[in-house]
């Protein structure tokens, strides 16, 4: 479908306002729902209309939720392709090319990037796409998104998998636990109270 290529920014929800020579930019919105907890809440206070201010069209299809973080959109592709454009203008920034289609959303946290694809868990630099370090998890099409708190990512391995994975982001080689459970898991964690809720 040509509406899934298609990312559209509208005016204040997206978030970038000229006054003079100062950019003002919304509430970052880091991972699929937002935050930890996965709320969709925001404290911003939109306007009742709205104007579209541009609109980004790839050559493959967009299943990801785009991540914003310091005014800069990241998001994957079927094509394998991770992408960071600019949240002012869609300029690209940087492209990343994985081994598989990038079906989750990422997660930004503290500078660097987070996101599945395939059997792999990447962490890429924000600000150019620099591969950091990639997780095997082990599933064949990683679907779940990952969640972060406290420096560590929760996800998610599906198939064959029936696992949750808690990794730690500062030294990602071995798992700190593997939970598993009695189905294939494609939904995504969320973190709440010292406690990670799936389903």
């Amino acid at each position: 479908m040509r509406i899934l290529r298609i990312i559209f920014i509208l005016c204040v929800l997206c978030v970038s306002v000229f006054r003079g020579a100062v950019i003002i930019y919304a509430e970052d919105w880091t991972s699929s729902g937002r935050d930890a907890q996965r709320t969709r809440e925001t404290t911003e206070k939109l306007s009742d209309t709205f104007s579209l201010i541009w609109k980004y069209e790839g050559n493959s299809e967009i299943v990801s939720t785009p991540a914003v973080s310091d005014g800069i959109i990241v998001f994957g592709c079927s094509d394998g392709k991770i992408r960071a454009i600019r949240e002012i203008d869609k300029s690209p920034l940087w492209i990343f090319q994985t081994e598989a289609k990038v079906i989750s959303s990422a997660a930004i946290y503290k500078g660097r990037v987070y996101i599945p694809s395939g059997n792999k868990v990447y962490c890429l630099r924000l600000s150019d796409g620099a591969p950091l370090w990639n997780y095997y998890s082990g599933g064949v099409e990683e679907k779940s998104s990952p969640v972060i708190s406290n420096d560590v990512l929760f996800i998610g391995s599906g198939y064959p998998n029936q696992k949750v994975i808690a990794i730690d982001i500062t030294n990602p080689i071995t798992p700190i636990w593997k939970t598993e459970l009695e189905q294939m898991v494609y939904s995504s964690p969320a973190v709440s109270a010292k406690k990670v809720i799936i389903g």
